[in-house]
């Protein structure tokens, strides 16, 4: 498409070579300022200078028929239009290349003056326009800043709300904190010992029907061993004893010791061995695998290699409950090996070593409380440690079973994605512990006096 300004100069070029003057050449250059995109795609460039002033022309006698001489017409053109600076921009070109022609002069309203005078009418238009630019720039201007101002408090307001929101979910896990620093110190303080249960039928009813039974079934999976044995073989036996303290309870997320969550179905001889230490039931995330270092290792590990968003998803890994036998004996001496009579003839020939790191067997869709496996699986390895069954750090409790049931993993991957300086973290009960930092000191980073040391859980 032909610019305005390379029409103007042909029209120029072709207006003085056919000499056309007067007040047509007035009419024809206000009729060039009005060409459309459309006549400007049209506009005869490459003709010669006979097609450019006819097809002027011919514009000229089109805009005429619209009224473009009119009152009506020229108002489209004041100052109060933005087309018009480009309009007087190619006027005053026009004109100021053909200023010495006073016909051309008059076409163009200023009558017959000579040079001086059109220039001079020229500086005023201009310098009148600019005003009005200026004019308009500066409410243009007093606009923004006001639509910028409103959509700056509405983000401020949105930002107070969020703040609000997260001082509220970091008030909550705070309570957490305190929860499970009471929860540290029972594990440390309590003083627990190996004790049997005793059954009753009021709870073991409640206990079948917990885990997917009738009241009275005929027969019940031993959540250890995975059998299916007669119902009168199966002890519901209390994960928490009964003879323990159980001021407890409440930390552990229970207030009756016979709470259904509390009781595990298993045959007798396995009931027993539980109730000795010799048997303990772990909760563990399911990525965790055992090694060394133990799941809080594999957190730590991950931590430190791959960044918190990592160990975070490795946290929200779905639980598994794994059966560990802690004494030794029942795994390595053939007198103990067998977890029932041994007999053949009677099918019960499994050995301690067949369930030993295995999963508990389930048969609807609850589970034991996680907490209290996690108190008797901690308490049962300390005793195996004394009794010489097992080295110290051998067995790990994970960390799984300490957390909360209602924490937020959501929050905490949005507070590592947000990249909070949390690379010195030693242990993932830190974790928990340096939100509550962070919250209370406004700043990263300032955990000191907060972290729990190794070896507390």
């Amino acid at each position: 498409m032909v610019s305005r300004k390379e029409a103007a100069a042909a029209f120029t070029a072709a207006a003085k070579a056919l000499d056309v003057r007067g007040k047509e050449l007035g009419d024809l250059c206000f009729a060039l300022s009005k060409l459309s995109g459309e006549e400007l795609e049209v506009f005869p460039i490459d003709g010669d200078n006979e097609a450019i002033v006819e097809f002027m022309r011919s514009v000229k006698a089109s805009a005429a028929g619209l009224g473009m001489g009119s009152a009506a017409g020229a108002a489209l053109i004041q100052p109060t239009h933005m087309p018009f600076v480009r309009i007087f921009t190619m006027f005053a070109s026009v004109v100021r290349s053909l200023s010495g022609d006073a016909d051309a002069a008059a076409g163009l309203g200023v009558g017959s003056a000579p040079r001086d005078v059109v220039l001079e009418r020229l500086e005023k238009l201009e310098e009148t326009l600019g005003e009005k630019i200026r004019e308009e720039n500066l409410q243009l201007e007093e606009k923004l800043k006001l639509e910028l101002g409103e959509k700056i408090r509405e983000e401020n307001l949105q930002l107070e709300k969020l703040k609000l929101k997260l001082g509220e979910e970091l008030g909550e896990i705070q309570e957490e904190i305190r929860d499970q620093s009471q929860f540290v110190r029972v594990l440390m303080q309590g003083d627990i010992t190996a004790t049997s249960s005793k059954d009753s039928t009021p709870y073991r009813e409640n206990a079948f029907r917990y885990y997917g039974y009738s009241a009275s079934p005929k027969t019940v999976k031993c959540m250890v061993t995975g059998k299916d044995m007669p119902a009168a073989s199966i002890k519901a036996g209390h994960i928490f004893r009964q003879g323990w303290n159980r001021g407890y309870l409440p930390l552990l997320g229970v207030t009756s010791v016979h709470d259904p969550r509390n009781i595990i179905l298993v045959r007798t001889e396995v009931e027993t061995a539980f109730d000795r230490f010799e048997v303990a039931i772990i909760p563990q995330n399911e990525g965790y695998q055992g090694s060394a270092l133990g799941w809080r290792g594999e957190i730590v590990s991950l931590w430190l290699a791959k960044g918190p968003y990592s160990a975070l998803e490795k946290l929200s890994d779905p639980l598994i409950m794994q059966i560990y036998v802690l004494k030794k004996s029942l795994l390595d001496n053939p007198r103990e090996k067998y977890i029932g009579t041994g007999d053949a003839a009677k099918l019960d020939t499994l050995q301690w070593e067949d369930v030993h790191k295995k999963y508990l067997h389930v048969a609807g869709d609850n589970l034991p409380a996680r907490r209290l496996l996690a108190f008797h699986a901690h308490h049962a390895v300390k005793y195996a440690v004394s009794a010489g069954w097992q080295e110290p750090g051998e067995v790990i409790v994970s960390q799984a079973g300490w957390a909360s049931p209602g924490y937020d993993r959501d929050l905490m991957r949005k507070l590592a994605a947000a990249g909070c300086c949390w690379s010195s973290i030693t242990n993932i009960t830190s974790m928990t512990l340096a939100l509550a930092a962070h919250h209370r000191s406004q700043h990263c980073c300032c955990f000191d006096g907060l972290l729990l040391q190794k070896g507390e859980l």
